[in-house]
């Protein structure tokens, strides 16, 4: 009879209480988490293999290798894990770096007119010319960097895809990414990585991550603008995005304050050692 009662429990622990386990599970070690994964070689495959290029496959391998850098992220967003792959052009890395070491930020009133700059309450002063400055370095990284991104671009389409993502969902989930990327000051000519050599050395500082952040969201189909304050000597994302929190009134819309640079803040966070919203300025960059 014990023997009957032992197999039963058994049986109701196997069918009945260890699937709900394993499906609560999300969290809890790596052995039982799901992840979420996205890979970008059949990208890079699809550019080595067309007729640009001839060769079979144990050639194309080492030519990915010859000619890009892989880089691997891995990062927590609503519950769940995501691990992507992404390949690095390295023709475009040098390029990149060497067309950020000769920006010139100074500021003149000769900017094209894809930089709009928008101040609180119109107060135009010292903040504004920053700003203004800072845009057209924005602008000119924007122009050369955002199409060369576009297989990172197309790891979050997957994702919205797969899990029915809502914009402010995939609005948190590309923040998540971006706020997993270690924090440091550039030791550069202009203080600032492009998206590029953020994604390449795996760390950044505000307004370099925040305009990887801006690229990805654009890419998205989202509407956001860069803010920036001369004041707080820091910068972040504004995100239109149906929510709740603080928000800067530009351009018509309402743009969350997002702060990139640290995991834990969401969309619509505004810390409070920057709370002064007179402090901040709007740029919007095409």
């Amino acid at each position: 009879m014990k023997k009957i009662q032992s197999f039963l429990s058994l049986a109701m622990f196997l069918f009945f209480v260890l699937p709900y386990l394993l499906s609560n599970f999300k969290d809890i070690g790596s052995g039982f988490s799901k992840v979420n994964s996205f890979s970008d070689d059949h990208l890079v495959q699809k550019i080595l293999s067309s007729d640009r290029v001839k060769s079979d496959a144990a050639n194309l391998t080492q030519l990915a290798t010859k000619l890009f850098y892989k880089i691997q992220y891995d990062w927590r967003s609503g519950g769940e894990r995501f691990h992507s792959d992404w390949h690095l052009y390295k023709k475009w890395l040098r390029e990149s770096t060497a067309f950020r070491m000769k920006i010139k930020s100074t500021y003149n009133s000769n900017y094209p007119h894809s930089i709009q700059v928008a101040a609180p309450y119109g107060i135009v002063d010292q903040g504004y010319y920053d700003t203004a400055a800072w845009g057209w370095v924005y602008h000119q990284i924007f122009k050369k960097d955002a199409n060369r991104i576009n297989n990172i671009a197309a790891a979050f389409a997957y994702y919205e895809k797969k899990l029915g993502l809502s914009k402010h969902q995939l609005a948190t989930l590309m923040l998540n990414f971006v706020q997993s990327i270690p924090y440091k000051v550039p030791q550069n000519n202009i203080g600032l990585y492009t998206p590029f050599e953020v994604l390449d050395r795996a760390t950044g500082d505000c307004d370099s991550k925040s305009l990887l952040y801006y690229i990805l969201l654009r890419k998205m189909g989202i509407d956001a603008v860069i803010l920036v304050s001369r004041h707080y000597k820091h910068a972040m994302v504004g995100v239109d995005v149906t929510t709740g929190g603080e928000f800067f009134p530009a351009f018509y819309k309402r743009f969350y304050f997002t702060e990139v640079t640290g995991k834990g803040h969401r969309i619509g966070g505004l810390p409070a050692q920057s709370g002064d919203k007179k402090r901040w300025y709007a740029v919007k960059i095409n």
